[in-house]
């Protein structure tokens, strides 16, 4: 009698570890989707005299979440990249693509670009909005 109320106790101690409420967990990229003012410089390759030239703008970057884990797409003006969210640093996605970025707290963001093979970079520096 006391192998089987000893055998239902045990029993019933496993039973109920396996039986825990569901804890959601939020996700963390919340944090970072929003709109960046950024003041953006551009040096671009002039054909005609082959010098650099610098333009200075400002803009707005959209960070919005993929549907994919630690996935965040990140639009400048039309162009749309996917980019990989490891700790504060971003990483393309897939890999491949000249763009990198950094966000430096929870409200500023610091992107570089490179967009094709000529000595074309872009940098955007911003703060949420």
């Amino acid at each position: 009698m006391k192998k089987i109320l000893l055998l239902l106790g045990i029993s019933f101690i496993i039973c109920s570890a396996f039986n825990k409420p569901l804890v959601l967990i939020t996700d963390y990229r919340d944090a970072y989707i929003g709109n960046y003012y950024c003041k953006s410089k551009c040096q671009v390759l002039n054909s005609t005299n082959t010098e650099l030239n610098t333009n200075v703008d400002t803009l707005t970057v959209v960070i919005t979440k993929e549907f994919t884990d630690s996935i965040l797409k990140v639009t400048i003006r039309q162009n749309s990249f996917q980019m990989k969210l490891r700790n504060n640093n971003m990483y393309p996605y897939p890999s491949g693509r000249h763009i990198s970025g950094k966000f430096f707290s929870m409200d500023s963001i610091h992107i570089n670009l490179s967009p094709g093979r000529m000595p074309n970079t872009c940098t955007y520096r911003g703060k949420k909005r």
